[in-house]
């Protein structure tokens, strides 16, 4: 129950202190239960995946699903057993292996209708697990193939209903605003809402309202400006973790090449250069390795148009489609430079 508690109050380092402790004790314990096991794996990895360490976060909640399939029915764990997959299935997403996210998230839709789960949720929980894997679902959607939010309405008015009362995790909601295409009306609403997931992204929310603001005589150039403004003076936000930072970054510089300061790009992406493996999200990493190489591009190394194409290569690989078509419209808005070049 502390480490709920310590969770629920944004207290992560705690929380990890104590699951993991919990963790060591069962290790040397062999008369604890198995499915108290498979409770402390899930805590760790919620823990972990808070800190977008990925990798981590995917080992946890592998375990602890094993445990709670094996106990499915028969231990008060039970109850954990549907989360730890939707849990599971964030993860997977965010490494890139959507095929397995896509295998999870019908699996979850499919214990959501079976009566046992139905009558041990209890009607917070199961909104929650219904939110987050609807936050899945849009993710693994939109990088499948080439993404219409108009044939996703459906499911896009059901994660912002849900975005009130329910925690989001901070990049999947993230994700869903940028390529959701939600109104500037429905984004001041969410300025209203007060709660940890909202406040945690209010830079993102922030961003896109002056990227979509439409007042007579704003001009192109000043939305932009604003947006760099904007997401610039978030980055101090206590507690940001790397991912979001990167996310940050990647926004400003894509704001910089529409404002044509082409040569602020490499200087803000290149520490980064050395760090990619930090940056466990696989589509943004590979997002950030492209945009590395448009800056450097533009500071003069011949060689930028080339890793770029690599970098689709690698989104065809991953079939992520969506991503594959901006990187390649970059690739194209850069034509004349190449021409140059080459």
């Amino acid at each position: 129950m502390l480490i709920v508690i310590y969770l629920q109050t944004q207290n992560k380092r705690n929380a990890l202190r104590v699951s993991k402790k919990l963790y060591k004790n069962i290790l040397i314990d062999d008369k604890i239960p198995y499915d108290i096991k498979g409770y402390a794996n899930y805590f760790i990895g919620i823990n972990y995946k808070l800190q977008s360490s990925l990798e981590i976060a995917e080992h946890y909640f592998a375990e602890a699903n094993e445990i709670f399939a094996r106990a499915f029915k028969r231990s008060i764990y039970s109850v954990y057993y549907v989360p730890s997959l939707s849990h599971l299935a964030v993860v997977k997403a965010l490494k890139g292996k959507i095929v397995q996210a896509l295998e999870l998230i019908k699996k979850v839709e499919i214990l959501l209708q079976d009566k046992f789960v139905i009558k041990n949720l209890d009607s917070i929980s199961k909104r929650q697990i219904i939110h987050s894997f609807n936050l899945v679902k849009f993710y693994v959607n939109s990088r499948l193939t080439d993404f219409d939010p108009n044939s996703h309405s459906n499911l896009i008015q059901e994660i912002y209903a849900g975005i009130d009362s329910n925690y989001s995790n901070a990049t999947m909601l993230t994700e869903f605003l940028l390529n959701s295409q939600i109104s500037n009306d429905q984004l001041k609403k969410l300025k209203q809402i007060n709660n940890a997931s909202i406040e945690r992204i209010m830079h993102i929310i922030n961003y896109l309202t002056e990227k979509y603001k439409c007042e007579k005589g704003t001009s192109e150039k000043e939305r932009f400006s604003n947006c760099v403004n904007v997401l610039q003076s978030s980055i101090g936000i206590e507690k940001m973790t790397f991912i979001e930072k990167v996310y940050i970054d990647l926004l400003i510089a894509q704001s910089l090449f529409s404002l044509q300061r082409y040569s602020e790009i490499y200087p803000l992406l290149k520490k980064y250069q050395n760090k990619l493996n930090r940056i466990e999200v696989l589509e943004i990493r590979i997002f950030m390795e492209a945009f590395i190489q448009i800056g450097a591009f533009k500071t003069g190394n011949c060689m930028g148009p080339a890793l770029q194409y690599i970098a689709i290569k690698r989104c065809r690989q991953n079939s992520f489609s969506n991503l594959e078509t901006n990187l390649l419209r970059y690739l194209d808005l850069q034509r004349d430079d190449i021409l140059v070049y080459y």
